[in-house]
């Protein structure tokens, strides 16, 4: 943005012009490169994971997802560049936005299974109200669909400086993803019990209970 390029002339300030505006814009490759790195580094992963395992499915539609999340960065940071990539990036950005969001619920969140007790939801609940569930699926889509308060820019920023702007579609991500981790540990607990590697049925003993005991060990002892 304009802002960024103004500020960054300090720290460019013994460069030329043209220098502060190639060092201060984000048209240089390094941007790219990093955006996709994430992204590269978990498809690779993914691969590795089936490789590993000999079974391709459903691992293969999460190597889908991470090549879709490569394919909107590219083609968003040559969006300006280039005409086709221009017009292309809002379908591919909107189909990832849909397949990331898909996986998220079938997947992660072990959501919309088929003759579930509990409607779209799944049969093992560990959170008592079926309420958060609910709430949970529309967050992450808004959380999902965030980026696209960024098309219009020009209409968002009358009511919100740009660097706070940002600043909040940060923060939307990182609740999204905080939010994952419960879900997704649910989801883990519930398979490890369905697999008996743990159990939610036995109590620990309480504290009064573990004492009465010893004392008892000791007094057969003597």
């Amino acid at each position: 943005s304009d802002l960024d390029l103004e500020n960054s002339y300090y720290v460019h300030y013994n460069n030329t012009f043209e220098e502060k505006k190639r060092l201060c814009s984000n048209r240089r490759p390094i941007v790219i490169l990093i955006g996709i790195y994430p992204y590269c580094i978990r498809f690779l992963q993914v691969i590795k994971t089936m490789w590993e395992k000999s079974i391709i499915f459903p691992d293969i539609l999460n190597a889908i997802k991470y090549t879709l999340s490569i394919l909107v960065a590219i083609s968003s940071y040559y969006s300006k560049t280039f005409e086709i990539f221009e017009k292309t990036w809002l379908l591919i950005a909107a189909f990832s936005s849909c397949w990331s969001y898909c996986w998220d619920m079938k997947m992660d969140y072990g959501l919309i299974q088929n003759g579930s007790v509990n409607p779209i939801l799944r049969n093992d609940l560990f959170y008592k109200k079926r309420w958060v569930y609910y709430t949970a699926m529309v967050l992450n889509a808004m959380g999902r669909f965030a980026w696209v308060l960024t098309i219009s820019p020009d209409v968002v920023y009358r009511f919100i400086r740009p660097e706070f702007f940002l600043m909040v579609i940060y923060m939307v991500e990182m609740c999204r993803r905080g939010m994952w981790n419960f879900f997704r540990i649910e989801l883990k607990h519930i398979d490890l019990c369905q697999h008996f590697q743990v159990s939610d049925k036995i109590k620990l003993p309480k504290l009064s209970d573990i004492k009465e005991l010893i004392e008892k060990l000791n007094k057969k002892e003597n």
